[in-house]
């Protein structure tokens, strides 16, 4: 695939994870706002996603698993977006923060933000293009 169809392909990736996340964000506050007031009425559901955001967890859950052979029932799709996350990151390398990581979205669009404001003309760190 030619680098004129990847860099369109990326970027449109890379915003869909932003808007996820930021949709789920925005689920779990809903359910945390919903305990907090002690409110009545259903309790909206906690949005399993977000469990991506728990690495302690899923830390703790891959030594639950290699010292036990189970998986911790608490938190077990933190393990799981942990354990991708890695296998990603190790047979692509940058892959995971230049196309998936909201965070590296943030960077880039800031990165870029910054160069239009200064004029600067230099590139992106490398694995971001």
């Amino acid at each position: 695939m030619s680098q004129r169809y990847i860099q369109p392909l990326r970027i449109m990736i890379q915003w869909g994870f932003l808007l996820f996340s930021l949709y789920l964000g925005i689920l779990f506050f809903r359910f945390v706002y919903h305990l907090r007031l002690g409110a009545s009425g259903p309790l909206p559901g906690r949005p399993e996603g977000i469990e991506a955001f728990l690495p302690i967890s899923a830390l703790l859950s891959l030594k639950d698993w290699l010292t036990s052979g189970s998986i911790n029932p608490v938190h077990p799709a933190a393990l799981v977006i942990f354990l991708s996350v890695v296998a990603v990151s190790f047979l692509l390398k940058r892959s995971f923060c230049s196309w998936i990581c909201p965070v590296g979205t943030i960077s880039e669009v800031l990165w870029k933000v910054d160069s239009a404001s200064s004029g600067a003309t230099s590139s992106p760190p490398a694995g971001w293009t």
